[in-house]
């Protein structure tokens, strides 16, 4: 079951942390996603995780009960692409022997290893990343840029990686 390539991304306002991570979109897709008990990845910089986790709390309570039941999983990008994606992998294949029918996952990468990648590695992890997960699992991905950091070039470059706003 190939990646979502969803369209609808939420347009209200949202809450920038530095580093460029838009918390309210994560906020809103791990909320809906873990009411729905779905299994949601969040790969962020310890800042940006505090502050999702923050928004989070307020909004579900319950949502380190979705933590302690590994409906969500939060942690930091590893040191390379491979070494993400071999986490990926590693992580969805054992969500879905568990249970899991669909996976959610958002990624900040304006902050922690792999936004000081070389652009050009960057654009290789994120094409690899849709060749080898994003067609390979059930799983629909939301990766986050701070816009202040790269040209629109860049951006194009990205988006061209992704079917859509979301893998």
């Amino acid at each position: 079951m190939p990646g979502d390539a969803s369209k609808g991304v939420d347009n209200q306002a949202r809450l920038s942390v530095p580093g460029g991570f838009l918390v309210n979109g994560a906020r809103d897709i791990i909320a809906s996603q873990a009411r729905n008990h779905l299994d949601c990845l969040l790969a962020a910089d310890k800042r940006v995780q505090r502050a999702v986790m923050a928004e989070l709390q307020q909004n579900r309570p319950a949502i380190r009960r979705d933590l302690k039941a590994g409906r969500l999983l939060v942690a930091e990008y590893r040191a390379s692409a491979a070494a993400q994606l071999e986490y990926w992998r590693a992580q969805m294949s054992a969500a879905l022997k568990t249970g899991a029918l669909r996976l959610y996952v958002v990624g900040d990468l304006s902050a922690g290893a792999l936004s000081r990648l070389p652009f050009p590695e960057t654009l290789a992890y994120e094409a690899e990343y849709g060749r080898s997960i994003a067609q390979a699992f059930p799983v629909t991905t939301l990766c986050q840029y701070d816009a202040r950091k790269i040209s629109g070039v860049d951006a194009a470059a990205i988006l061209q990686c992704h079917d859509g706003p979301l893998h």
